[in-house]
């Protein structure tokens, strides 16, 4: 679930569906555009579906009957369901607060994406010294890198030397990444973190990762311990793994927090661009508009 922002209705406008919506109360949940009305019920308004060859339909939704209902805006929702967001950041602030008298070295990576912004902002309201980290992963659109750089975000790279950038890694290998075959992540995410930091050191890590995320997520703890990291004395801690994405939006709507640009275009996830196996129709017919280059690039090596 996220919020629809002017830049993508703007899109949608250009792609021929003027429909009554503006930025402030609709959000974009599993191809469904909907709406809080004041009593805080969630109301189905349009459907939204990209086709295999990535032209877009928005229908009516069959449920959006009556016309005259009255929506509330987002900082609206966000007053209504205070006292859950006061309630979820105690608790994650809590959890922070209690690893404040480990002998180990803090460091949050932060993607630039939503989850990894709050829990930023949570880690700046505990008592714990911590150092914030963002993986330059070669594949990242400018507008992650210039916010990573912004905000004084220490860096993280992969071995250039040994795996050159993506597209010089899926070139020498001759591989395209998948779902099933991937690899990506390991080399440029997952092993420039492990190999950033000495190996006999005591570490604490703050990831934020949350358990609606995936199927895989789901079955995630407090404290997660990445088995790449070998027999290192690393521990891993995901405050904010309990948050829904509504939860995350309301939060980052009531602290001003600050949201990559991608969100406002349409992207429900800012890591990686164009070429991650993991995204679907759903962020290609965003890339074909947003970024066409890059994104005939990567149909082009696909062929």
């Amino acid at each position: 679930m996220q919020p629809i922002f002017k830049e993508q209705i703007q899109m949608w406008k250009d792609k021929g569906y003027d429909i009554p919506i503006q930025e402030g109360m609709y959000w974009l949940d599993n191809g469904i555009i909907k709406a809080f009305t004041l009593d805080g019920e969630l109301h189905n308004l349009y459907k939204y579906k990209v086709n295999d060859d990535l032209t877009i339909q928005i229908t009516k939704h069959k449920n959006s009957k009556n016309n005259k209902l009255v929506f509330e805006f987002w900082n609206d929702t966000v007053q209504r369901m205070n006292d859950r967001l006061d309630e979820i950041e105690k608790e994650s602030i809590q959890f922070l607060n209690s690893y404040l008298d480990c002998d180990r070295e803090c460091i949050a990576t932060n993607s630039t994406g939503k989850d990894s912004m709050v829990l930023m902002t949570l880690a700046q309201k505990s008592k714990l010294k911590v150092e914030t980290y963002f993986n330059v992963t070669t594949l990242d659109v400018a507008e992650s890198n210039l916010m990573a750089k912004r905000l004084n975000f220490h860096f993280t790279y992969p071995d250039l030397k040994k795996y050159g950038g993506f597209y010089q890694w899926i070139q020498r290998e001759n591989i395209i990444p998948t779902r099933l075959n991937r690899a990506c992540c390991q080399y440029f995410k997952e092993n420039a973190t492990r190999d950033s930091f000495p190996a006999d050191k005591k570490m604490l890590f703050l990831f934020g990762m949350r358990n609606d995320e995936s199927n895989s997520r789901s079955g995630y703890t407090d404290i997660w311990i990445n088995n790449k990291w070998g027999n290192r004395d690393w521990i891993g801690l995901l405050p904010i793994r309990k948050w829904s994405d509504l939860d995350i939006w309301l939060y980052i709507f009531r602290e001003n927090i600050e949201i990559n640009p991608k969100y406002r275009m349409g992207y429900s996830r800012v890591g990686c661009g164009i070429a991650c196996p993991n995204y679907s129709k759903s962020t290609w017919v965003l890339d074909k508009y947003w970024y066409p280059n890059l994104h005939q690039r990567w149909r082009d090596i696909l062929k």
